[in-house]
């Protein structure tokens, strides 16, 4: 850049003549270096021969001196010049001039000169071109012509006058602003921003119509600088300067710039800067730490750097902001010693175990500035997440048509049954003297018969009360998942077994019954005993085939004798279990009856020896009022039966089953939306690191929402216990001497009206066998459970 304050003005040519340009230039040691141009044209010329001017200051003038580079001043004058030698004048044209000059010789023969060059210099060397502003200005033509005129006339010439504008004047400027062009301290910058330099304004121009503009400028060594628009209303650059210093660079700097009146003057002046240094923000960064750390915990590494780029700051604080309530921090605070660059540290920051979180964790450090101690402060933040969510469900893990028996086993078929019937051979004797009874019955009668059992079915249920406990740590992406599964309850429908039965009927009696009188004693025997009643009947075994039956058969009913019958069907034991809580299992109860049977055994052996269903035991006893014990002559005052003989069998066969269903095993997995699949173990804690980035990530084959959602899926097994046996349930009763009437009498005002009972004699039996068929376990594979999707957030 020119460094120099100069000014070129142009005094316009007249008649003819071309123009000429002066450039006056201060030069060091206070010169001014004079160029005199003539503005030669295409079709005019001429040949410089004078130039004479004033000085504004006439003290200037003593010792006033010139010094050239060649030899084209060939003469030179002070004080009232107004002519020179060999026609180097200004008659006529103007009033004597302080400084004349002339170059070279008349005419065009030895030289024809368009352009000079000198320095002037007075005795004090303090000339500036304020000495020759505003003053007036002469040039003396000759030889005007043609360029290609060599011949040109010394007499064709020219005699310029004009007056000289001022130059401007730039004034050096001292500023201060601050480091990265901060507006002060506390207002730190992350990069440098420019500084508007309003350097126009000691800057200054004689002529007062003259807009004065910056033209060129220098960088600094410590920044750049750009012309730009200032606070005026054009918004063209020129009348400003922007300042960017180099990003986080204080201390000073400097530069030129160079300003011009637009009419050909021009000036140069430095701009020495100051910049203050300020405080930059630290810069911080948080880590979050992967470790297999709880998932209530959130360990970060924190990292804090002063900021300035030529290291003139450090650190003094880094600390954790608030925390919400439930929340701690450790440590809250670091303690620096020193005047560290860098601060690390490690913090844990622990949640609540089972709760909700949603809060940005704060952590800030402070950095101050070596030289003047301006502090700035940096805040970084973490946002913290942690979600817990409970969803509690009801399983129903089922099984249908599912084999009672163990593998899938029908039991032992053709199950032979024993006989089933009454054996019996009591005898009595009774003596109430001179009376006595005497009664023998050997009675073999019942059933024999053999069942086939084939399958049975059961539909099982058991209910769980399932919980699915997340708590899921967005901040570090950990999960931890716990699940629990109770046993609630359940239930059972059995189908029983089906198969087929034969059966026998099996008969065959002998009786005896004696009645009479005995007058013998202990020690006498008087008389022969006199039997008044005798009397005895007797069959063989008889083998009948009664019927054969098959599950879904209609029921049969049995009329084998007078006085003895019975039903036939499928024992049908079908049932529902209930859960018992206690036990935690459930429990179901079948029989039925294959076959039972009912026999008045004296009336049946009566019907087949006598052929009618009475038996002759049985007496009849009716009593009217020929006594007159009443006044209904027509009614029997006591009617009934005197049985001396009474005897009563039953027999049934039936199926008893019971069922006892309880659970063996559960196992569950977690099935996770892009179809991972994890086991768990109920009541324990899953625990699962980078739990989104494995399994909602779009690239893992998740929806990548954010949020990890996941059912959970149930198997189990369930064991059945079944105890299945063949039940032989028969009985009889026998009275002897039994008396059952229905009394009626009326003895004046006394009365009875009543059922009378008397039985000499009574006893009877009744006897339940189980044959074993089943008493077996098996395991039932119960069908899975899956629940609908969950998610790890409300």
């Amino acid at each position: 850049m020119e460094q120099a304050r100069s000014i070129r003005f142009t005094v316009p040519g007249s008649n003819g003549s071309p123009s000429v340009e002066i450039q006056a230039v201060e030069a060091a040691g206070g010169k001014i270096d004079f160029t005199v141009t003539v503005l030669q044209t295409a079709s005019t010329t001429a040949d410089l021969r004078g130039l004479f001017f004033d000085l504004a200051d006439a003290t200037k003038l003593t010792g006033l001196s010139f010094s050239q580079s060649g030899n084209k001043v060939s003469d030179f004058d002070t004080v009232d010049v107004i002519q020179l030698k060999n026609g180097a004048n200004m008659n006529g044209a103007a009033s004597p001039f302080d400084v004349g000059f002339e170059f070279g010789t008349a005419g065009i023969a030895k030289d024809d000169i368009k352009t000079a060059s000198f320095t002037l210099d007075n005795a004090a060397h303090n000339l500036t071109l304020d000495d020759i502003a505003h003053t007036q200005f002469g040039l003396r033509l000759t030889s005007i012509g043609s360029p290609t005129d060599t011949k040109r006339s010394e007499k064709d010439g020219a005699k310029l006058v004009a007056t000289s504008h001022a130059a401007p004047h730039a004034f050096d400027d001292a500023m201060q602003i601050f480091e990265d062009g901060a507006s002060g301290l506390g207002d730190a910058r992350s990069s440098a921003q420019g500084v508007k330099l309003l350097v126009l304004a000691n800057d200054s121009d004689a002529d007062a119509a003259d807009v004065l503009k910056i033209v060129e400028v220098e960088n600094g060594a410590h920044g750049t600088v750009k012309i730009v628009d200032g606070p005026d209303a054009d918004n063209l650059p020129g009348d400003a300067l922007e300042y960017t210093p180099v990003t986080d660079y204080a201390g000073s700097d400097s530069f030129n710039y160079r300003i011009s009146d637009g009419k050909g003057g021009f000036d140069t002046a430095k701009v020495s800067l100051n910049i203050t240094p300020v405080a930059d923000k630290p810069e911080m960064q948080i880590q979050v730490l992967d470790a297999a750390d709880a998932v209530n915990q959130v360990r970060v590494l924190v990292t804090a750097t002063q900021g300035d780029n030529d290291g003139s700051e450090y650190l003094t604080a880094l600390t954790a902001g608030a925390l919400p309530a439930g929340v701690s921090i450790s440590p809250a605070s670091v303690p620096v010693q020193g005047q560290p660059g860098q601060i690390q540290q490690e913090f844990m920051i622990t949640l609540p175990a089972d709760g909700n979180v949603n809060y940005s964790q704060l952590f800030s450090a402070d950095s101050r500035e070596v030289a003047n101690g301006d502090t700035e402060t940096a805040t970084a933040s973490l946002p913290i997440q942690q979600f817990h969510k409970l969803n509690e469900m009801d399983a129903a893990l089922k099984v249908d048509d599912a084999s009672l028996w163990a593998n899938g086993n029908d039991p032992q078929a053709d199950i032979n049954g024993p006989f089933v019937g009454i054996e019996l051979g009591p005898d009595l004797d009774l003596y109430a003297w001179p009376l006595y009874y005497s009664a023998t019955a050997q009675v073999k009668t019942g059933l024999q018969s053999f069942i086939d059992i084939q399958g049975g079915t059961l539909d099982a249920q058991l209910t769980y009360d399932v919980t699915a406990e997340s708590v899921m740590n967005k901040t570090t992406d950990t999960l931890k998942l716990t699940t629990t599964a109770t046993l609630s309850g359940g239930s059972f429908s059995s189908q029983g077994p089906g198969g087929s039965m034969g059966l026998d009927w099996v008969f065959g009696y002998e009786l005896g019954l004696k009645v009479g009188l005995d007058f013998d004693t202990p020690d006498i025997d008087l008389i022969p005993t006199v039997d008044f009643i005798d009397m005895g009947i007797k069959d063989t075994w008889t083998l009948v085939n009664l019927f054969d039956l098959a599950k879904g058969d209609p029921s049969i009913s049995l009329d084998l004798l007078n006085g003895t019958s019975g039903l036939m069907q499928w024992a049908d034991v079908s049932m529902n279990g209930a859960f018992n809580a206690n036990t935690q299992t459930i429990k179901g109860t079948g029989s039925a009856n294959f076959l039972s049977m009912q026999s008045d055994l004296d009336a049946a052996l009566f019907s087949a020896v006598l052929g009618f269903g009475l038996s002759p035991f049985d007496i009849p006893v009716v009593v009217y009022d020929g006594i007159d014990l009443d006044i209904e002559p027509e009614t029997p005052d006591i009617a009934g039966f005197l049985s001396l003989f009474d005897m009563d069998l039953n027999a049934a066969l039936g199926l008893q089953q019971q069922l006892e269903l309880s659970a063996k095993t559960l196992t569950g997995k977690v099935v996770f939306e892009n179809g991972a699949a994890l086991p768990i173990t109920f009541g324990d804690e899953l625990l699962i690191q980078n739990a989104a980035a494995t399994y909602d990530a779009l690239a893992q084959g998740g929806n990548g929402n954010g949020i990890v959602e996941y059912k959970i899926v149930l198997d189990g097994v369930a064991t059945l216990h079944n105890k299945t046996d063949l039940s032989y349930d028969r009985g009889f009763s026998l009275d002897l001497f039994k008396i059952d009437l229905d009394v009626d009498l009326e003895y004046g005002v006394d009365s009875y009206n009543g059922p009378v009972e008397y039985t000499v004699f009574h006893t009877d039996d009744q006897t339940v066998s189980l044959i074993g068929v089943a008493d077996e376990t098996t395991d039932l594979t119960l069908g899975s459970w899956g629940s609908g999707q969950l998610s790890t957030e409300p």
